[in-house]
């Protein structure tokens, strides 16, 4: 959202960059209306909410994923899928998705709001691209981990209930 506001991103019009942006814009119609009319690149696209099953076919289309968050977030399910696919992260150095990156990745972490930072990690992306080429991590399931959380809670239970004996 901070694309429209500072002059810092108008090298982004170019030809040989696209910006897609995807999110849910309903909680804030009138801001993004502002935000589109004064966004008038043609290589930046507001796409709003895709569907899950088209999860796969979005990741598949992006050479990295850019999360400005500036909220907490414990679980980002966006940076977790962008991993399992190999897909480079430039985000907000907060919350998971700071503790989710890591090896050369984290070089592309910044500050929350810290536009012009932002500004250079999209350039050093742009310009060092095969440094942050990634495998895709083998992320484990949530069904995956609650399995190994009852066996685990199983085994505490039985030896707290051996040690009352």
């Amino acid at each position: 959202w901070y694309i429209a506001r500072n002059t810092r991103f108008y090298w982004l019009n170019r030809k040989d960059i696209n910006l897609v942006i995807y999110g849910d814009y309903s909680s804030n119609e009138k801001y993004f209306k502002y935000l589109k009319g004064l966004i008038k690149f043609k290589n930046i696209e507001f796409k709003g909410v895709f569907k899950k099953d088209d999860l796969s076919k979005v990741l598949n289309e992006i050479d990295c994923l850019v999360v400005p968050s500036l909220w907490k977030e414990t679980g980002p399910m966006v940076v977790i899928d962008a991993l399992a696919y190999g897909i480079p992260i430039i985000g907000s150095k907060i919350g998971g998705i700071k503790e989710l990156i890591s090896g050369r990745l984290r070089e592309l972490l910044f500050e929350p709001g810290n536009i012009r930072e932002l500004t250079e990690k999209l350039k050093q992306f742009l310009n060092h691209k095969d440094r942050y080429i990634q495998k895709p991590v083998k992320i484990e399931t949530f069904q995956s981990h609650i399995d190994k959380l009852l066996v685990l809670y199983t085994e505490l239970l039985k030896k707290s209930k051996t040690k009352g004996d």
